[in-house]
């Protein structure tokens, strides 16, 4: 009797574990086409600007970045995970970029959750981000997501030939493995 009521335990704690909403999660939470359609401060960087192969709007949709994928990160300033993962997510940033194949199809962008231009630029240069993070201080990002917000979330998108998005890949929650995520970055990426 002992005995089945421990397994009991262990198999529901192991089912809110995985229902916590960390890991790869369901991406049907989101909806792309809004997605695609949402407007961005652009970065002030002119290094930035490059790296996203903007010109010289104020604003831009996912569809105007080079890249036939944007890895997002949506991040807070407040964030005490965001904040203790910086360090994993710029490994994983680096990762990306140090292989030929995928820098030229794959771009990152931060974009702060309920963050003004001034606490972007805080987290950026306390947690020394090397690549591009934007705010979203009016919670744009909302429209185009089904479920409370949590952060830190990475989506994969992919941005066809005629500038429409789709949702490939959704992780909520740390990282732990910047390896394994990039692994499973381009296994979304392939389709796999």
């Amino acid at each position: 009797m002992r005995y089945s009521i421990i397994l009991s335990l262990f198999v529901a704690l192991i089912f809110v574990v995985i229902g916590s909403g960390s890991g790869i999660a369901s991406q049907s939470d989101i909806d792309a086409a809004i997605l695609g359609k949402l407007d961005f401060q652009a970065p002030d960087s002119p290094a930035d600007r490059s790296y996203l192969g903007l010109a010289n709007k104020p604003l831009f949709r996912l569809a105007d970045l080079k890249g036939k994928f944007i890895l997002l990160e949506l991040f807070s300033m407040y964030c005490p995970i965001c904040q203790a993962e910086a360090p994993v997510v710029n490994s994983a940033f680096k990762l990306l970029n140090d292989k030929p194949e995928l820098a030229s199809k794959v771009r990152m962008l931060g974009i702060g959750a309920g963050n003004t231009p001034f606490e972007v630029e805080v987290y950026r240069k306390k947690y020394q981000v090397p690549f591009p993070l934007v705010p979203d201080d009016k919670m744009a990002f909302r429209q185009a997501y089904h479920e409370e917000i949590r952060t830190p979330t990475f989506i994969l998108v992919r941005i066809d030939e005629r500038g429409e998005a789709s949702v490939l890949f959704r992780h909520i929650g740390r990282i732990k493995d910047p390896a394994l995520y990039v692994d499973a970055v381009v296994k979304a990426m392939d389709g796999r």
